[in-house]
């Protein structure tokens, strides 16, 4: 079963890098050409991707629109996908207290899968409204990374993760967990940067939210079958008590909107970081791009 899971990993991996790879190489209507536009301190030069470093004297009468920041942009179809989101979640969620435990575990992942994916696209189309997103990457793109992190997650994280629990024990796993997810996360966005595509400062966040949203789908999916099946001693060594239906459910809204979350939010705030950097400052900004890693 492991090596048909691992067989399957790295399916996801490799027709997933090769999709976003040459997915990548689309044009985008919309953006501006490059050029010196107004700046509130004079003007600045956008390369056609990003403003750059680089300002001079204004010759432009007149300040430079800011933006109207969230002023009337807030609300939008982001909202849908949160409601259709909760909507799957209630309504699985009361299937499978119906149901019970046991078997219908499998119902209860399902839900979680669609719930968490919903969730995802929710909040991937309100940071898009806010930061443009769709003017450099389009979802073809996204699901490609998405994939290529999916079968990245299976064949690296659960496996190394499964390797440390068995050779030092589970106190020892909980200090490397963070590095192995959080590594395995950058993997696709690294690579393909050193591939030469998603070089954009905002295809980066895109590409490391895509990345996370992957991780968080298929740890919550695992954990729903993990905490129904829960048994033995705890962290702390004392007895875990027996799982029940309503339990799984708690622990799965927990993590869909507390817990799962994070790994999205790490992972694009590490891209914001790195790609702004390495576009300002090119090889100079790799210091600063591993720190914010």
């Amino acid at each position: 079963m492991v090596a048909v899971l691992n067989l399957f990993g790295v399916m996801l991996l490799v027709l997933g890098l090769i999709a976003a790879y040459f997915a990548a190489a689309r044009d985008r209507p919309g953006v501006p050409a490059p050029g010196w536009y107004p700046d509130p301190t004079g003007t600045r030069y956008w390369d056609g991707r990003a403003w750059t470093r680089h300002v001079r004297a204004s010759t432009v009468v007149g300040a430079a629109n800011r933006g109207t920041r969230f002023r009337g942009r807030f609300w939008g179809r982001w909202v849908w996908w949160l409601v259709a989101a909760i909507a799957i979640l209630v309504a699985g969620s009361l299937a499978y207290l119906a149901y019970g435990s046991g078997a219908g575990v499998h119902l209860m992942a399902g839900t979680s899968m669609l719930a968490m994916t919903g969730i995802c696209v929710a909040f991937y189309r309100f940071a898009a409204r806010q930061l443009a997103l769709d003017d450099v990457i389009g979802a073809r793109e996204l699901v490609s990374v998405a994939v290529a992190t999916a079968g990245a997650v299976i064949v690296f994280a659960a496996n190394a993760n499964d390797a440390i629990i068995e050779a030092a024990g589970i106190r020892a796993a909980t200090i490397t967990v963070g590095f192995i997810e959080e590594g395995t996360k950058l993997l696709v966005p690294l690579g393909l940067y050193i591939a030469g595509r998603y070089r954009d400062p905002r295809a980066g966040i895109a590409i490391g939210l895509a990345s996370g949203f992957a991780f968080a789908i298929i740890e919550t999916t695992q954990y729903a079958y993990s905490t129904a099946t829960a048994s033995g001693p705890d962290f702390c060594g004392d007895v875990m008590p027996t799982p029940t239906a309503a339990g799984v459910v708690q622990e799965q809204v927990y993590r869909m909107f507390l817990v799962s979350p994070l790994h999205w939010l790490w992972t694009g705030t590490a891209t914001a970081i790195a790609w702004r950097l390495w576009h300002l400052y090119g090889r100079r900004g790799t210091l600063g791009a591993v720190g914010g890693i």
